[in-house]
């Protein structure tokens, strides 16, 4: 109840927030605290390796478990904590000092989220990544045979010329197997 005096509905909505925010707070205390997180732990699996042993210390892989699951608000953030993510927290705090103690726990609550370091990577497919690396060695074999060819002898262009080709026919060749997987599944839907 405190400064807000809320009963009824208000009281329990107020003390499950509170009950998601300490749990958001507890994990972000675990993944700042620069321990190796494994995936099993990241996606709050129990088993020997990843569980937290007795006083919640590491398991047997050095890993911690991170309790994602403790609460719906740490499980929908759970990508974004410790996941392939940039995050940003923004902390709303009041210079009053009725809030002085709101205020104080807010700044050490984003500190900590401050603390967590995620190395967010492109998720890219596989075969994309190899269309993209063909499309661009085809543009650069193009912009050579295209340009001042006087420096280059006759046996050169040829093999520039031939090595555009393959790369060409390879690009063909899988935009064709993905065409043709897309006509497969849309024949097996109809």
């Amino acid at each position: 109840q405190g400064k807000t005096e809320a009963t009824g509905d208000r009281l329990k909505e107020g003390c499950a927030i509170n009950k998601s925010l300490s749990a958001l707070g507890h994990c972000i205390t675990l993944i700042a605290s620069g321990e190796d997180i494994s995936e099993a732990s990241f996606y709050g699996e129990d088993d020997s390796t990843s569980a937290p042993k007795k006083g919640g210390k590491k398991g047997a892989s050095g890993s911690s478990h991170i309790p994602y699951r403790d609460s719906v608000l740490t499980w929908l953030l759970s990508e974004s904590l410790g996941g392939n993510a940039k995050t940003i927290m923004i902390a709303a705090i009041s210079p009053a000092d009725f809030n002085y103690q709101e205020t104080l726990s807010t700044l050490r609550y984003a500190w900590q989220a401050k603390q967590i370091k995620t190395r967010a990577v492109v998720n890219e497919d596989p075969n994309e990544r190899l269309i993209r690396e063909l499309r661009e060695e085809i543009m650069l074999l193009r912009r050579r045979l295209g340009g001042d060819l006087s420096n280059f002898d006759d046996k050169s262009k040829d093999m520039m010329s031939d090595q555009l080709e393959k790369s060409e026919e390879m690009i063909r060749n899988l935009n064709k197997s993905w065409e043709q997987r897309l006509k497969e599944t849309e024949t097996k839907l109809v």
